[in-house]
């Protein structure tokens, strides 16, 4: 029977402050990413404002403010999702 060696309290200070660091950069890439997706999330808002306002025919205008429209509850819903992931 193979008994595995302790591990030492030194190993377990590396370990644990590796564990911190990637932590941190993960906290940090996560800040990062929301602010990036709050900035699309009113780009997004604005080009369909201005898309309603613009009296058109054009077909393809009304596609993409449809699509945009889509998009925008595909966000708002992830959003709202990873808020309440505790």
């Amino acid at each position: 029977m193979n008994i595995p060696k302790p591990t030492t309290p030194k190993h377990l200070r590396n370990k644990i402050a590796q564990l911190q660091s990637d932590n941190r950069l993960c906290n940090y890439k996560v800040s990062e990413l929301l602010l990036l997706i709050e900035s699309l999330f009113h780009s997004i808002s604005d080009t369909i404002a201005i898309i309603e306002k613009h009296e058109h025919n054009d077909k393809v205008l009304m596609v993409l403010e449809s699509d945009l429209a889509v998009l925008l509850e595909i966000v708002n819903d992830k959003l709202l999702n990873l808020e309440n992931v505790k």
